[in-house]
């Protein structure tokens, strides 16, 4: 793990990158060591133990300790911004794939760990994303196996009222 890290940061990625990736590489071990799988004996089978956990498990970072915090998923009155489930996002899911993909792809390159990664592709989409230009919009592609649903995020907006108040 420490040699994919630090190619990380060697290829000038930041440091919070670093930092996340080395979170989401702890996730997928302590599955495996929960599962008493080796990480070269990983399969398709420990990655779908791994998305399955992340669905239904609550993210210990949205525990509410104030008493007069909102609930779950209630739109903030002054920010209109939406309260975030107890669970894990489809976005942190699609990240935590993401970073396992990459870590085996990287060792794959250079011959170290098993031939095949444990988490599915669509080569569809890589296919299609290769060799297209930045302006043309993206033709619609297949998500992979175990991939959520991730929603385009739409910009926020301040109330008009916040917004005459902010530059009072």
């Amino acid at each position: 793990m420490s040699r994919y890290l630090r190619d990380l940061a060697l290829g000038d990625a930041s440091a919070l990158t670093g930092r996340s990736y080395g979170y989401d590489l702890l996730r997928w071990f302590r599955v495996l060591w929960a599962v008493d799988v080796g990480s070269e004996q990983a399969t398709e089978a420990e990655t779908t133990a791994l998305v399955g956990w992340l669905r239904t498990a609550p993210n210990p970072q949205r525990r509410r300790s104030r008493p007069d915090s909102m609930p779950a998923g209630v739109v903030n009155p002054k920010t209109g911004k939406t309260t975030l489930l107890d669970g894990y996002a489809p976005r942190t899911i699609a990240h935590a794939l993401t970073v396992v993909h990459g870590f085996y792809a990287f060792h794959q390159h250079y011959g170290r760990g098993p031939v095949v990664n444990p988490v599915p592709e669509s080569r569809d989409r890589r296919a299609r994303l290769a060799h297209r230009s930045p302006l043309e919009t993206p033709a619609p592609t297949r998500r992979a196996r175990l991939r959520p649903k991730v929603r385009e995020r739409q910009p926020r907006a301040i109330p008009d009222r916040l917004w005459d108040e902010l530059f009072a």
